[in-house]
């Protein structure tokens, strides 16, 4: 990854928190993700898009295996996440830490994740397939980051 490719466009002299192909994109705002899935679009024959809400939790829970765990894949969170405790102000390689029971790595930490749904705060009472509001002022954010405690790594925290 080249170093301007990681820059924060809005505030180019915050530093750098990791370069490299196996590191994450942080930095990005919700229309550069969304934008980046429509150029991988064209690109590919594959169809790649934001995860709602219920599809990154059904993800970093484990799936068909809905694991139970308190992180993804762990309920350790220093075996699965990078986040403030741990990281050294710095985010690290995608897949240093153990995967859930999917395969998929970072789901808790390292870089904060965005969701397609606008947040609203969740009604009472227990819900099944919730569906976001079709319009609002901020998107969803999941999993945490490496500048970022570790409560936010806990898979059901979220974020706008």
């Amino acid at each position: 990854t080249d170093v301007y490719e990681q820059r924060d466009m809005t505030n180019p002299s915050w530093s750098l928190r990791g370069v490299g192909r196996d590191y994450p994109m942080y930095y990005v705002n919700y229309h550069e993700a969304k934008d980046f899935c429509a150029k991988l679009n064209e690109y590919t024959d594959m169809m790649f898009y934001l995860p709602s809400e219920l599809e990154w939790e059904y993800a970093a829970s484990g799936g068909p295996n809905n694991d139970h765990y308190i992180y993804s894949g762990s309920d350790d969170v220093n075996s699965v996440a990078w986040y403030k405790g741990n990281s050294n102000d710095l985010t690290h390689e995608v897949g240093s830490k153990y995967p859930n029971s999917l395969g998929i790595y970072d789901m808790s930490g390292n870089a904060k994740e965005w969701c397609s749904d606008f947040y609203v705060k969740y009604l009472a009472g227990e819900q099944t397939n919730p569906f976001g509001p079709e319009r609002g002022e901020k998107h969803v954010i999941r999993g945490g980051a490496w500048n970022g405690p570790s409560n936010y790594c806990n898979v059901a925290y979220r974020k706008a």
